[in-house]
């Protein structure tokens, strides 16, 4: 390989990865853990291409896990984000059944 072909492929790498970043700015995931010795709430707050969950607080594991599976409670919103923290958080069950 010449060093042009080098160079075209560094660049291109680049831009690719600069328009892959730029896609990602769109979506922003906040998710919360808040612990004290009283209690232990549990929350997030999501957001996708403009549409947001909203602030989402819970004091078990039950009732955050059955949130983040419920669409109309997360206004249809951040459904794939959703998910992953339906895994993350090892809830029970699975996040695309009812």
């Amino acid at each position: 390989m010449t060093v042009k072909t080098i160079l075209r492929v560094i660049v291109s790498a680049a831009l690719m990865a600069a328009f892959m970043s730029a896609c990602n700015a769109k979506r922003s995931q906040e998710s919360d853990v808040d612990r004290t010795r009283e209690s232990r709430d549990l929350s997030y707050s999501f957001e996708e291409n403009g549409c947001a969950t909203g602030k989402v607080t819970y004091s078990d594991d039950s009732d955050y896990c059955a949130a983040l599976k419920d669409d109309s409670r997360n206004n249809n919103c951040a459904r794939r984000l959703r998910a992953t923290m339906f895994e993350t958080k090892k809830c029970p069950g699975s996040f695309y059944q009812k």
